[in-house]
Formats: C-alpha cells, sequence, structure tokens
C-alpha cells in the first residue's frame, strides 16, 4: 500500500456550546460541499431545545394602505362608505371615540385593504450566476482526485470569487437614512478629549 496517496484533512472548525445545553446538542455534522469561499467547511448542529409557551397571543395589528387614498376614486369610494356607516350609526345620540376609531378601520379593511411589506431583491441575477458557477467550481474540486486539476479548479475558484464579491456588495440595497440618527451626527463626530 503506498502511503504517498493518502490525504490528509485537518479538522478546524468546531461546535462550541455552553456546558448548560450540552444534553440538547443532537448532532454535529460538517458538510464539505458547501461554497463559503473559505478552508473552513460548513459545520451544521442539530439542538433539540423545549420553549416555555406564550402567556398570551397578542394578534399582530395590520396596517390600512392609506396610499391607496391618492386615487381620487379610492378616495371617493372611501368617503362615501364611511358616510354611510356614520348614517347608519346617526340615529344614536352619543358616538363613543370607540365607535368612530372601529368605523374607520372596517372601512379602511374593506375599501383599501392592508399595506403589504416589498421585499427588495439585495442580489442581481447576473450576480446570482456567478455564484451558481463558483458554485460548480466548488463541486469540480471536491470531487477531482488529481492534484493537478485540483489546483486549476482552485485558481478558478478564486478568480470567480474575486469577481462574486464586488458585485455582491455592489447590487447589495443602500441602507435607509434613519432622520433620528441626523440630529445625533455632531454630537458622535466630537473629538476625542
Amino acid at each position: 500500500m503506498d502511503i504517498t496517496r493518502w490525504i490528509t484533512k485537518n479538522q478546524i472548525d468546531h461546535v462550541i456550546i455552553n456546558r448548560k445545553w450540552r444534553s440538547s446538542l443532537q448532532d454535529v455534522r460538517a458538510y464539505r460541499g458547501a461554497d463559503i469561499a473559505s478552508d473552513h467547511t460548513l459545520v451544521i448542529a442539530t439542538v433539540s431545545l423545549k420553549l416555555r409557551r406564550s402567556r398570551g397571543k397578542q394578534a399582530c395589528q395590520q396596517r390600512v394602505d392609506s396610499g391607496k387614498l391618492k386615487n381620487p376614486a379610492t378616495e371617493r369610494a372611501f368617503a362615501m362608505e364611511v358616510k354611510n356607516r356614520f348614517q347608519a350609526l346617526g340615529d344614536q345620540q352619543e358616538m363613543t371615540l370607540d365607535d368612530f376609531n372601529r368605523v374607520l378601520q372596517e372601512s379602511g379593511e374593506k375599501i383599501l385593504g392592508f399595506q403589504r411589506k416589498k421585499k427588495e431583491q439585495w442580489i442581481r441575477e447576473e450576480t446570482w450566476k456567478k455564484i451558481e458557477e463558483r458554485k460548480s467550481v466548488k463541486q469540480r474540486i471536491n470531487s477531482t482526485r488529481s492534484e493537478r486539476l485540483k489546483e486549476q479548479h482552485r485558481q478558478r475558484y478564486a478568480k470567480l470569487n474575486k469577481e462574486v464579491l464586488p458585485n455582491t456588495r455592489l447590487s447589495a440595497p443602500t441602507p435607509r437614512k434613519n432622520p433620528r440618527m441626523a440630529e445625533l451626527t455632531p454630537f458622535t463626530n466630537t473629538p476625542d478629549l
């Protein structure tokens, strides 16, 4: 048996867990094929936890999409709905603030609907293509036995990685500026004393 054919790999990735949670750790596995652009491997741990039951379930309050009121037709329909509901309640001499708010909320739900969060694409399509290409090169590195071919694939992988990282940074959305942070800017730019 030729010992020079044996390839050794160092184990450099570990999972560290607190002694308190040690019994919750079920399984740990290292996945060599994960494309993370590093000499480290992806380590996945299965942890079993029992969580306490929550005290009470609070309903998430959805907001009415008031932006639709910019459309004149929707605005007229909303005004008509509110007017009709107030006329139905007009027989009562006293209207409480709760009744007023309920009429507006129900009319808004019926006519305007709820706001929906818009998910932003933070990586462009061409960047995804480069990531897929880099991933296929990583799989070739792991499946090839020849050191000469592995070195060629590693060079190709390094080149693709240098192309992917700047594209990812460029396609990331710009952070929204918090108006409250602008007020604090003069305090954060003070010289050290």
